[in-house]
């Protein structure tokens, strides 16, 4: 199993995903302060938009998901694959679903 190349692929994807993530997190400030002079209070607003964004969203979707789980309209595979499509960039996935 480990040797196989979806599950190689599967990891390698799910590494890159964070990477950028952690390199995001870690110089957004910084290309906010060096490349576009944004004064620290600004810069400080702005390098946590993505993230506060990012948190509000995932649990706005995730009481959807809990109602239309709870009503029948979507089985735990259905919200799981409905999820990670929505949460695919078709920019970097190709066709946006999983």
């Amino acid at each position: 199993m480990l040797t196989s190349m979806v599950t190689i692929s599967v990891l390698t994807a799910g590494f890159a995903l964070e990477f950028q993530y952690t390199l995001m997190q870690s110089f957004l400030p910084s290309y906010l302060r060096d490349i576009l002079y944004i004064d620290i209070g600004t810069n400080g607003l702005f390098s946590t938009i993505p993230f506060i964004t990012q948190i509000i969203m995932k649990n706005i979707f995730a009481i959807f998901v809990d109602k239309w789980q709870k009503s029948g309209f979507l089985g735990i595979t259905m919200s799981c694959k409905t999820l990670t499509a929505l949460d695919q960039d078709p920019e970097y996935s190709g066709s946006g679903t999983t």
